[in-house]
């Protein structure tokens, strides 16, 4: 943004072959912010994937675990309590669970592993607090991936949002709304700073702000198209943070 604004203080001042040398100066920064960019949503894909695979392993080993479980609570007669076990084994197996699944099935098998205890039945809590600890570590690994999966969405959702700012933006320059563009762009650069590193829901928040702002200027510059454009920028945005 700085080195943009000083090519334009050079082109105003009629230093062309400095301006020139900026503006190639900027392009390479850009390609190498990108190159940056890509290689962390690289790695972080790879370590989403890497955290998916060891929950569906956990869920596996929870699963098998449900199983033998079931098993001597029914041997032990205890057909009630098995059939509850029975019903996590199979919400595991399913793969469909979710975290808070996983969290409520964890929290029912600690509490029915103290009932048997209560009841003198120590053999049977031990299979049942062994599946609930399974069942502890598959939850907090669910809910782990599922917050990567949310973040990952809510990227994808404002890289969006700032192309079609981009858009919007060149648009106006190539109508000589300079000054219109620039606001627009203020937006976009807004929204690519919230995109590196991890989420900035504050600056997120800032973002949407201005380009709420930026919608109503345009409509009042008599510019609904890009109005329009911005708007739906709007709403993406709103969207990835929630």
């Amino acid at each position: 943004s700085d080195a943009k604004a000083a090519a334009e203080k050079l082109r105003a001042e009629g230093k062309e072959e400095e301006a020139a040398k900026m503006e190639a100066m900027v392009v390479k920064l850009e390609v190498s912010l990108k190159a940056h960019e890509e290689a962390g949503e690289l790695k972080k894909d790879a370590e989403l994937k890497k955290a998916e695979g060891e929950a569906a392993e956990q869920a596996a080993e929870a699963a098998k675990a449900a199983g033998e479980c079931a098993a001597a609570l029914e041997k032990a007669g205890l057909g009630e309590e098995a059939k509850s076990v029975k019903d996590w084994q199979g919400m595991l197996e399913g793969g469909e669970e979710s975290g808070a699944d996983l969290e409520k099935a964890a929290h029912s098998a600690h509490e029915l592993a103290v009932k048997l205890r209560a009841e003198g039945k120590d053999a049977e809590a031990d299979e049942v607090e062994k599946l609930a600890q399974l069942l502890d570590v598959a939850a907090e690994s669910k809910l782990e991936v599922e917050a990567g999966q949310k973040e990952k969405a809510s990227k994808e959702g404002m890289k969006e949002a700032a192309a079609e700012g981009h858009a919007v933006a060149d648009k106006l320059r190539e109508e000589g709304n300079g000054e219109l563009a620039d606001m627009v762009d203020n937006v976009v650069e807004e929204v690519e700073h919230a995109l590196s590193g991890e989420l900035d829901a504050e600056e997120l928040e800032h973002a949407i702000s201005d380009a709420k702002a930026a919608a109503e200027k345009l409509r009042a510059e008599g510019k609904e198209e890009e109005a329009a454009k911005m708007g739906a920028m709007v709403v993406k945005l709103e969207v990835s943070l929630k």
